[in-house]
């Protein structure tokens, strides 16, 4: 989910103008999750299914950024905000979708927390950077007025 929302935010950036910083972050956020992906294939007893995964991932970031670029038009209807564009619509969208499924996918633990009452299966520290990268995001997105950056922040 991690190495998705990366991608769909950079997707996000060639679509919309001067959100170079957005492209920057993700892109190294994108390096940097390619490269465990790799070691993690690598060292995985199931690799076939390991492997299926990340190439559904990048069908998928592959398949939005294609539809965003290629097909989708401003007369398809009119955007939200004035100065965007339709594509910048679309994959905000699929953005907002995709970072509530990341930031959503720990939640799972919640119920081991429940269930056990111990909230061993919880990192306090994977908790904590979560919430601080969300303010960071919340933050730099009010400062650009950029309603599809904050939303699911």
């Amino acid at each position: 989910a991690g190495m998705l929302n990366a991608a769909s935010w950079v997707s996000y950036s060639i679509v919309t103008p001067d959100r170079y910083q957005t492209a920057v972050t993700n892109g190294f956020g994108m390096a940097i999750m390619l490269v465990w992906l790799v070691l993690y294939a690598k060292h995985s007893p199931v690799r076939g299914a390991v492997l299926g995964q990340i190439a559904l991932v990048i069908l998928v970031w592959a398949a939005m950024t294609a539809l965003a670029v290629f097909f989708i038009t401003d007369e398809w209807f009119t955007p939200l905000r004035e100065g965007e564009t339709c594509k910048t619509e679309f994959v905000g969208i699929c953005c907002i979708a995709f970072n509530i499924l990341m930031y959503g996918s720990p939640l799972g633990a919640v119920k081991q927390v429940v269930k056990t009452r111990s909230v061993a299966s919880m990192p306090l520290p994977l908790s904590l950077a979560g919430f601080v990268a969300s303010v960071l995001w919340a933050t730099y997105a009010t400062l650009l007025k950029d309603a599809w950056v904050g939303l699911p922040n």
